[in-house]
């Protein structure tokens, strides 16, 4: 006879992680850019609209309150996570390296900013809204299921930005915080 022991622990961290890696990409944005991301369109909208507001509406509740209110504010928002499940050697840099993914489709609409968390890697696109086709862009990016996302790798390095001329086609799949 055997004793097998075999313990799972479940919990669903979903909205957590995304509210928590929205936050890490904004700020990394921040130390990279400067306030002139943080005073951007796509900045303001970040740290301000998404996470600030709900901070501010919620700062005073009761935890199981907050998480209802939560699971309504992001939800809209989900499609800007995604994990990167088998990264290749060049997806190891982040933006501490100076890597950056800019989204374009006839506008330059995002930035796809790399965040590790322990031994995972996930890519957060955050908006460029500095004209109106970029914020549409955004908007039918956030509506979408299942997309593809073209961008430009970048290196950010001494206030100076290098593309690649190439793009790069990445999956971007339907998720869902339910």
């Amino acid at each position: 006879m055997t004793n097998d022991l075999q313990i799972v622990v479940e919990k669903d961290a979903r909205l957590a992680a995304l509210v928590s890696l929205l936050k890490a990409a904004h700020l990394t944005l921040f130390e990279m850019l400067g306030y002139e991301y943080a005073l951007s369109a796509g900045g303001h909208f970040l740290g301000k609209t998404i996470l600030g507001d709900f901070y501010l509406q919620n700062r005073d509740l009761a935890k199981a309150e907050v998480l209802r209110n939560a699971k309504d504010h992001f939800d809209e928002f989900k499609n800007m996570l995604r994990p990167i499940v088998v990264p290749s050697a060049t997806d190891q840099e982040t933006l501490s390296s100076g890597l950056v993914f800019i989204c374009e489709a006839a506008v330059r609409w995002a930035f796809m900013v790399f965040i590790r968390t322990a031994d995972r890697l996930h890519a957060v696109l955050v908006p460029i809204l500095d004209e109106p086709r970029a914020a549409a862009q955004f908007v039918r990016f956030l509506r979408a299921g299942d997309a593809q996302i073209q961008a430009r790798r970048c290196q950010f390095k001494d206030g100076i930005f290098s593309a690649n001329s190439a793009l790069d086609v990445f999956n971007w799949p339907e998720v869902s915080l339910e």
